[in-house]
Order: structure tokens, then C-alpha cells, then sequence
């Protein structure tokens, strides 16, 4: 019971119940300070006459330098350093102390200027293979993995959570797929295909669906079929200019959308606004229905990183069906489409079918990529939510060694691995560096936006047909 005020700040006990063996420890160290201070206080007889805020302020010096709140030599050694403790030691003592302590940034400074001299050597190569966005991300990725040392983050707890995103993502980047691959480019309107899904997300928990029985309803395949349909209508007769249609489209259809949610004829009470008694909720819990229901299942630890087995499974049998399909007649015939039309159409294939089918398709797969997303996040969120998705999709596959005119399954899993780690970790080291943060979606923008338009300008403008 009681309360400490240490610099201002008061901590009160009294809601604290300790147990026996932090009793037992508070004493120790209660102990051991009176020992001290009896010692300083004959030192130095002054101190006897300070009051207790100031003792207290004393007391929490000497145990923060005492005790670092590590064991870590490092960690230990700078706060001795803080407090001028290092002033005994002697010239050379003090030189290898201070370089024991920094052996460890040495380590990380040396790998860097390696790494980067290997790549100044091998450069024409490297991105003769890989291309300069990849194999300058992949860099980057790296030294962000070196700075999360040097700022003692854990290493594991981030790559877990990139491996979580990466099932996120992962079907929303293949998504993008086969719209490169039938010649419409980037596929900015699929956030059709992300309305479609939330629907089926919406219309699950309008029927308190739970489970698998509840994500498989909520896959939105069925809605997102006229739905691409008729978005591949429009773009087959604005062949050209498919990315800024699909953009304007994307962007009009989520506005559209924000209507819709307000005037849908829901009722459960647990996804619409309960003063008004109509109009959808922005945020919708999955909790209880099927949130983390993929991550969790047969989900495994290695080496402190946390693998969501049932999520990358998913992921990789998506992928799998996908390599299948383009390796079918009609990936291939929508694969020549997408390489050259004219040729295409002189071997008999139709442009606008195939156009169709690829539209069509990554539509359909975009509405199962939400539902996954949503269901990994344990939320739904509705209105202008899924606008920016498309550019989240497009920057990774980019990354990931895809061209407006070719895209592979390996480029997928590739990108969106490389895109997440770099978001993931750039976040954590730029609050870490920087005070307030903030830095991080910076970050994700500049690198979002720079790949898209790296990638434009590799396209020369000039029309396929």
C-alpha cells in the first residue's frame, strides 16, 4: 500500500498486490541501499538533511546505473558511461572497454560496407538479372535487418510479423497477376473485387455465420463475377488506357460504394449503426466469426519466428492454382494476348475474350484476397478502406520482378515478401530513430509510388496494339 512520486510522477500501490518473493526481493534491496546510504551519508555528512523526494531521486539514479535493466554488456557499459563511471579506469582500460562495447556495431558496420561493396562489383549483373528495384529493395532490406540489431529489435518478432502480412497480401499481389498477363497492365480497379468481398464479409455477419462454413461464404466469388464482367466490357473498349480507366473506375466504384453502405437493407445490430437503426458500420469485428482462423491452424514456432502454416498454405495453393492455369490453353492463349494482340488475333484467338477472362479473374481472386486480409487483421473495414489496395498490390508484385507486360507466380511471393519486410521493419527502426515516428508511411508511400512510376517509365508509352 502507498505511493513512490519519482520526478513528479506518482505510482500508487494500493491497486498492486505483491507476492511473497517480490517482498522478499524489495527487502533485499531496501537492505543493501541502507547500507549504502549510511556509507555516502558518512562520506558526504550533507545528505543526511535531504528530503524524500530527493532521496528518492538519488535512489532511482544509483539502481538505474546499478542495475540497467540488462545484462547485456552494452547496455550495462553505457550506462556506467552515463553516470562518468568509466572515469577510473585507465587509458587502455577505458579503450578496450569502449570498444568491447561497441564490438557489436563494428560487426554491423563492417557487413554493410561489405554488402555494398559486393554489390558496386557485381552491379551490372545484379540488375541485368533482378532489375535495379529488386535488387536495390532487397539491399535495403537487408540493412534494415542490420539497423533492427543495432536498435535491439527483435529480429524474430519482426520477420513473424512479415510472414503474417505476407499471407495478408499475398492473394491481394495475385490478384494483379492475371491482369498483366491478359494485357490490361496494372489492374488498379481491383478494388472492385475488394468490394465484392466485403460484402460477402458483410452478408456472412448479417447471418452470424461462424467458422469455415462462415470464410467460405465470405469469399464474394459469386458477387465479383458480373462485377468483373462488366468492368471488362468497359475496359475492352478503352484499349490503351487501361491502368488510368481502371484507376478512375477503382476510385469511382469505392465512392459509389459509400453510399451503398449507407442505404443497404441490413439489420443486424451487430454491423449497423444502432442510434440511426440503418447504414453499415465502418469497422466490423470478425472476432468470434472467423477472424485468425487460417493463421492459427497447425501454426508452428522456429527459432522465435511465429509461422502461420494455414495462412501461407492457402497462399502457396493459390499460387499453385494459378501456375496451373497459365500453364493451361487459355493462361497461354491469355498470356499471347497479353504479350502481343496482334499476333494473338492473327492465330485466331480472341482479344476480348481472353481480355475478359483475365479481368474477370483477377476480379474474383482480388474479393478472396480481402476476405483473407480481413480475416488475418480480425477486421472489416468498409467506405474508402480498400481505395488504396490496388497501388499496395501493384507496388509488390513490381518489386517483386513483374513488368506491365509479364508477371509470374514467383514474382508474387517474391514482392510481396520483400515489399512487407521493408514496411515492417522500416516502421519499427524509423520510430526507433526518430522521435514521434511517423517516418513509416512515408516510407510505404515513396516506395509504393516510386516503384509504379519506375516501372511506367520502363513501359516507353508507346501503345501495343
Amino acid at each position: 500500500a502507498g505511493a513512490d512520486t519519482v520526478y513528479d510522477t506518482v505510482t500508487d500501490y494500493r491497486y498492486f498486490t505483491p507476492t511473497d518473493a517480490l517482498n522478499a526481493a524489495s527487502e533485499s534491496a531496501d537492505s543493501a541501499f541502507d547500507g549504502l546510504w549510511s556509507q555516502l551519508t558518512a562520506v558526504i555528512p550533507d545528505l543526511a538533511g535531504l528530503d524524500s523526494k530527493m532521496l528518492n531521486t538519488i535512489r532511482a539514479t544509483l539502481e538505474n546505473t546499478v542495475w540497467a535493466g540488462s545484462d547485456d554488456f552494452t547496455v550495462r557499459y553505457n550506462a556506467y558511461a552515463t553516470q562518468q563511471g568509466t572515469a577510473a579506469l585507465s587509458g587502455s582500460d577505458a579503450l578496450t572497454m569502449q570498444l568491447a562495447a561497441s564490438a557489436q556495431n563494428i560487426l554491423i558496420a563492417g557487413i554493410a560496407v561489405l554488402l555494398l561493396a559486393v554489390l558496386l562489383m557485381f552491379w551490372s549483373s545484379l540488375t541485368g538479372r533482378f532489375g535495379v528495384p529488386r535488387t536495390i529493395i532487397t539491399l535495403f532490406f537487408i540493412y534494415l535487418c542490420l539497423a533492427a540489431v543495432y536498435y535491439h529489435i527483435s529480429v524474430p518478432m519482426m520477420l513473424s510479423n512479415v510472414m503474417i502480412r505476407m499471407g495478408m497480401y499475398g492473394i491481394l499481389v495475385l490478384a494483379m497477376m492475371p491482369g498483366i498477363q491478359c494485357g490490361i497492365g496494372l489492374n488498379m480497379g481491383m478494388t472492385i473485387g475488394c468490394i465484392a468481398g466485403l460484402l460477402g464479409i458483410v452478408l456472412s455477419l448479417q447471418f452470424n455465420m461462424e467458422g469455415w462454413i462462415g470464410l467460405l461464404f465470405a469469399s464474394g466469388a459469386v458477387i465479383a463475377l458480373p462485377l468483373g464482367w462488366a468492368y471488362s466490357k468497359l475496359l475492352n473498349r478503352m484499349k490503351g488506357s487501361e491502368m488510368t480507366i481502371s484507376t478512375y473506375v477503382g476510385f469511382s466504384f469505392v465512392a459509389l460504394m459509400c453510399i451503398g453502405w449507407m442505404m443497404l437493407p441490413f439489420n443486424n445490430p451487430k454491423i449497423i449503426w444502432l442510434l440511426s437503426g440503418h447504414g453499415l458500420r465502418v469497422t466490423h469485428s470478425l472476432l468470434g466469426s472467423y477472424a485468425h482462423l487460417l493463421d492459427h491452424f497447425l501454426s508452428f514456432e522456429v527459432l522465435g519466428v511465429e509461422i502461420p502454416t494455414g495462412l501461407l498454405l492457402f497462399l502457396l495453393f493459390a499460387c499453385l492454382l494459378m501456375w496451373l492455369f497459365s500453364r493451361s490453353k487459355t493462361g497461354i492463349a491469355m498470356s499471347a494476348v497479353g504479350s502481343n494482340p496482334r499476333f494473338a488475333e492473327a492465330s485466331g484467338i480472341s482479344v476480348n475474350r481472353m481480355r475478359t477472362v483475365g479481368t474477370v479473374l483477377s476480379t474474383v481472386i482480388a474479393a478472396v484476397g480481402i476476405v483473407i486480409y480481413s480475416q488475418a487483421f480480425g477486421y472489416a473495414q468498409l467506405y474508402t478502406a480498400p481505395r488504396q489496395l490496388g497501388f499496395i498490390a501493384a507496388s509488390a508484385i513490381l518489386i517483386g520482378g513483374a513488368t506491365v507486360h509479364k508477371a509470374k507466380v514467383s514474382h508474387v511471393l517474391f514482392g510481396v515478401f520483400l515489399f512487407e519486410g521493408v514496411l515492417v521493419l522500416g516502421q519499427q527502426i524509423a520510430n526507433s530513430a526518430v522521435s514521434g515516428g511517423g517516418l513509416s508511411e512515408v516510407m510505404r508511400i515513396m516506395i509504393s509510388n516510386g516503384i509504379i512510376l519506375y516501372a511506367l517509365t520502363q513501359t516507353g508509352g508507346a501503345s501495343r496494339e
